[in-house]
């Protein structure tokens, strides 16, 4: 189902109110908010939040409003149309930017000050003042740029103009004289801690600057087509595992391994076509440990890679369809990935109330990884059976980069403890010694295996000592599985070369 797309005002209007504006403004003022760029923030918990104007009034004032995010608007419910985290809007003049909280109060920033300017920032009558001063000004390097930056700092006052001990006397504005905020405050809860949502509480806090739109730098929004990235040679090693135990339940554990070789790519306009070359062993066992399935397939396949306008959506930008609302998550980590569709943030119909979405068992958020695929998920849960899912990424191979631990499915065939012989060392550098348990003057078969199960090697010795050594290093760097055979044994294990 297609989502609901906001409409903004064409981008030739932004970029002339822009240029008036920046025209208008004198060399010594500092910029806050930019319309014509994305910002990305991080914030304490490190979730990505974005600024991105939506639309833009060119009155006394350049008027800026950034997209809404999804705020409670009630106890039961929540409007996808609430504030955006910076505040409702943003009007800018030549020095200074205003700033509107939740309750449509002022925040002044004095972006023309100079160091140890103060000045009024925020006013409730017999109740609260709030003063704000320019405290440094510096060239400093972010993200790779390096620009000149004044810090804003606050003080917080009674009626009585009796100082008051807040978190907000501690936090601090950074403004770059052509990025914006280098840091800032969630503005649309200036300055008191707030419940924000049903599930979670936001408080006022400082957001840190991890990416610019332009120039394209730091943290930028994951889409679907970076998710499925994928050349020829890459391969995805993945591991599903669920179970059902309680009373009266199925008490079976499935686990289900899969190996992804990617062999060819072709891309179109609205999709990306691919041909791989697939291996899946699946058991599915009963508490009791008898096995109910034991499968193996291998197979060539076309997958098609469809382009995915929800998931495209920017981290706190409100997805709303006919029958969801929900609001992509990103948070600052390596690899960069994204939540489509979190069950945190998902909610039942309204209009301007929609209502949260309960429910018991196994509850997860989907997680996508740039280049990596997905999704990959954790969870578990239930009241009358406890069910518990897995789909874990634990080897991958980019181009040149690996990581983690290799797959092996080779026909149902298990991987299992050597009886008979000890193989060492274990890394290695392509020298592997053999030690035998009283073996002597037999024909031995020792064969090489890459993940895939493809020989690489096989040859057939007569070991006359207990003790052999064997010369891999014409084997690339890599996993292997090893098979030895002697008579009507047969015992498997991994090896590592490394060089």
């Amino acid at each position: 189902m297609k989502p609901y797309i906001r409409k903004s005002k064409a981008f030739f209007v932004l970029f002339i109110l822009y240029f008036l504006f920046i025209t208008g403004l004198s060399a010594q003022d500092y910029q806050t908010v930019l319309p014509d760029i994305i910002t990305y923030f991080n914030d304490p918990s490190g979730r990505i939040n974005c600024i991105r104007i939506d639309s833009v009034k060119n009155e006394d004032n350049i008027v800026l409003y950034p997209f809404p995010n999804i705020l409670s608007s009630g106890e039961e419910c929540v409007n996808p149309n609430g504030d955006s985290w910076p505040g409702q809007k943003v009007i800018i003049r030549e020095g200074e930017s205003f700033f509107f909280n939740k309750f449509s109060d002022t925040i002044k920033v004095e972006t023309g000050g100079e160091i140890d300017d103060s000045w009024l920032a925020f006013y409730i009558e017999d109740s609260l003042t709030i003063s704000a001063r320019v405290s440094a000004h510096d060239t400093i390097t972010f993200l790779g740029i390096t620009d000149s930056v004044k810090t804003i700092e606050f003080s917080v006052y009674d009626k009585d103009m009796n100082e008051v001990e807040t978190a907000l006397n501690s936090m601090s504005v950074l403004i770059s004289k052509n990025h914006g905020f280098v840091r800032t405050l969630n503005f649309s809860l200036f300055p008191f801690l707030e419940s924000n949502s049903i599930y979670e509480t936001y408080y006022l806090s400082e957001y840190v600057l991890v990416g610019l739109s332009e120039p394209e730098v730091g943290i930028q929004n994951i889409t679907w087509f970076e998710v499925f990235d994928f050349q020829p040679g890459d391969e995805l090693h993945v591991v599903n595992s669920s179970s059902e135990t309680g009373f009266e339940c199925s008490n079976r554990i499935s686990n289900t391994d899969i190996i992804s070789r990617y062999l060819s790519r072709q891309d179109y306009k609205d999709s990306i076509v691919y041909v791989l070359d697939r291996k899946i062993h699946s058991v599915v066992t009963e508490l009791s440990d008898v096995v109910l399935v034991n499968n193996f397939t291998h197979d060539t396949i076309r997958e098609v890679i469809y382009e995915n306008p929800e998931f495209d959506y920017l981290p706190g930008e409100p997805v709303i369809t006919d029958n969801e609302l929900y609001s992509n998550i990103m948070f600052l980590h390596e690899p960069k990935s994204k939540f489509w569709k979190p069950f945190i943030t998902t909610y039942w119909p309204g209009n301007d109330c929609w209502s949260p979405i309960i429910a018991d068992g196994c509850l997860f958020d989907p997680e996508y990884i740039e280049g990596l695929g997905g999704p990959y998920l954790f969870c578990d849960g239930g009241v009358v059976c406890w069910n518990r899912v897995e789909k874990n990424l634990v080897f991958y191979k980019k181009g040149n980069e690996t990581w983690g631990e290799p797959l092996i499915i080779t026909n149902n065939i298990q991987i299992q403890d050597i009886a008979f012989a000890k193989v060492y060392p274990n890394p290695t550098n392509g020298l592997i010694n053999l030690e035998f348990n009283s073996i002597q003057n037999l024909f031995i078969e020792f064969s090489v295996y890459n993940t895939f199960g493809e020989i690489f090697y096989k040859e057939k010795y007569l070991y006359d000592d207990k003790n052999t050594q064997l010369d891999l290093s014409f084997l690339p760097s890599g996993f292997y599985l090893v098979e030895l055979k002697i008579n009507s044994k047969k015992e498997l294990f991994k090896l590592i070369i490394t060089k």
